[in-house]
């Protein structure tokens, strides 16, 4: 939709890259293979078949993590837009994988959705005009009020104080919910 609108090149242009990056694999920092070692155990248990982000041996710097599965899907939705993730292989991938785990979307709720262009939520941080997606995404309130957080305090306060409020800012004082009443 974005690229369509604003964008000057065909979006499977734009997407060679991270298509390339997914099927071709990146090499991952000591950071990053942390992260991977230390969710090991979440990426098996919240996913109900196997993911690029599991392998046998603990991942270390300099590990390539290829993500055929998401090259995959990048292709089709280069090809045909959103309908390459909101119809076809990839909204059936998609609904298969919430059946298993026990979710709630179906292929007929992906081809139903669609997409609303929405004006940003606006804030300052650290006097910088800053913006982020409004309502039902959420995120905006939660980036303003972190934002007004970190200007009243110091960096060695608990992260949690701004998230909580954030979170109770979005779904439960403001009602915003997505569907099925699940907070956005």
């Amino acid at each position: 939709m974005a690229s369509q609108a604003y964008g000057r090149l065909p979006l499977a242009k734009l997407a060679a890259p991270a298509i390339a990056l997914a099927e071709k694999g990146f090499a991952i920092t000591a950071h990053e293979a942390d992260g991977l070692n230390r969710l090991r155990e979440a990426f098996i248990r919240l996913n109900t078949r196997p993911v690029a982000f599991v392998k046998d041996t603990p991942w270390k710097e300099g590990d390539t993590l290829v993500q055929k599965d998401l090259a995959n899907t990048l292709r089709r939705i280069a090809k045909k837009g959103m309908k390459g993730f909101y119809a076809g292989e990839t909204a059936r991938l998609v609904a298969e994988e919430m059946q298993r785990g026990g979710g709630v979307i179906t292929a007929a709720d992906m081809a139903a959705y669609k997409a609303v262009t929405r004006k940003p939520v606006e804030f300052m941080f650290r006097g910088i005009p800053s913006s982020a997606c409004p309502s039902p995404a959420a995120a905006a309130s939660g980036c303003n009020r972190c934002s007004a957080w970190w200007m009243s305090y110091s960096w060695r306060n608990i992260l949690s104080t701004p998230r909580s409020g954030a979170t109770h800012d979005r779904s439960g004082a403001q009602g915003i919910c997505g569907p099925g009443g699940v907070p956005g």
